[in-house]
């Protein structure tokens, strides 16, 4: 019903029954904030506090975490850096094997001379491969296929099945990693 349009008693009787419902209200509304626990603001400071504090532990592990992993990644691109370094010297050392091999088995005096440069180059060549981090794969434990290639399979009795033979081409290790396999003859 609109209020414009009531005869004035019934307006006066409306107006009280608004205001009794509204202190009605008024008093509900109090009752309710007196239940609920006061909001103290330096509750909500902490609270924002701690919040800040965990983002910030958050992103340091974060941090931390991504300093590990590229420390890691750069150890790796230097191994690969080495290794590719490395391995064009490793035919040089097979050619002065087979030379020294070759020039150990003439025996005349003119070549002594030469001969003991050239052990020395050859010795200068393998202390600073080894400087590097480079060592020679042992053969002495028999056959292996991660670190030996087999070549030939070879029958021999003096030697029991998968016993090497003979080295054909020997085979470098960086660190952990095989940088070529040890070529070699193998007992059947």
């Amino acid at each position: 019903m609109d209020k414009d349009f009531m005869p004035e008693g019934q307006k006066s009787h409306l107006k009280q029954e608004e205001q009794e419902a509204f202190v009605e209200q008024q008093e509900e509304l109090d009752s309710i904030s007196a239940s609920l626990p006061d909001n103290d603001p330096l509750d909500e400071i902490v609270d924002e506090l701690n919040k800040s504090k965990d983002q910030l532990l958050r992103i340091s592990a974060d941090f931390t975490n991504f300093k590990k992993r590229i420390s890691k990644e750069r150890q790796e691109w230097k191994d690969s850096a080495h290794i590719a370094t490395i391995k064009p010297f490793l035919n040089i050392i097979d050619d002065f094997e087979r030379a020294l091999s070759l020039q150990q088995k003439d025996d005349s005096g003119s070549a002594q001379t030469w001969l003991e440069g050239f052990s020395m180059i050859h010795r200068n060549l393998l202390k600073q491969i080894e400087s590097l981090g480079v060592t020679e794969i042992k053969t002495d434990a028999g056959f292996n296929p991660v670190f030996h290639e087999a070549l030939l399979l070879l029958e021999n009795k003096e030697f029991k099945s998968g016993e090497i033979i003979e080295i054909i081409r020997k085979g470098y290790m960086y660190n952990e990693t095989v940088i070529r396999c040890t070529q070699v003859s193998v007992a059947k």
